[in-house]
């Protein structure tokens, strides 16, 4: 829900990323549930863009990072709000390059928000990225 704040104001662009697409596709996933969401509410769905358009020019695009080099898909887009589902499942690198995909629309005053979800500390652990989110995330010491 949080994607969809300001989706009545031209220029608004939000990113939510998975680790794959079938991460962001199965049932009751991100993908289909936007859709129970959106369907009939004047907003259009791109399956090739995977994204949603919205009469006032916003849009919600769904990304996922499944390789390495994954996050140079991104490279000179523009968004105001990034959410990223499963935090642990990214690198730390992955984490910062999209924070700089973050930029303010000329003649827009936007929050910028770079958000994430995961899962708690054992769980977060047994993922290959896990030990960076428990470390700055987690960690009282940090």
């Amino acid at each position: 829900m949080r994607a969809l704040q300001y989706v009545d104001v031209p220029g608004y662009a939000a990113l939510i990323v998975r680790k794959t697409f079938p991460d962001l596709s199965q049932p009751k996933g991100l993908i289909p549930t936007s859709h129970e969401w959106l369907s009939g509410t004047g907003a259009s769905w791109s399956g090739e863009q995977h994204s949603w358009g919205f009469p006032s020019g916003a849009t919600l695009r769904f990304g996922h990072l499944d390789h390495v080099n994954a996050v140079y898909q991104f490279q000179g887009a523009s968004f105001q709000r990034i959410i990223v589902d499963e935090l642990a499942q990214h690198s730390k690198f992955d984490w910062g390059y999209l924070a700089t995909r973050l930029t303010q629309p000329i003649g827009h005053n936007f929050p910028l928000d770079l958000l994430a979800t995961s899962n708690p500390p054992s769980f977060t652990q047994r993922h290959r990225y896990g030990e960076w989110v428990k470390r700055d995330f987690v960690d009282p010491a940090t």
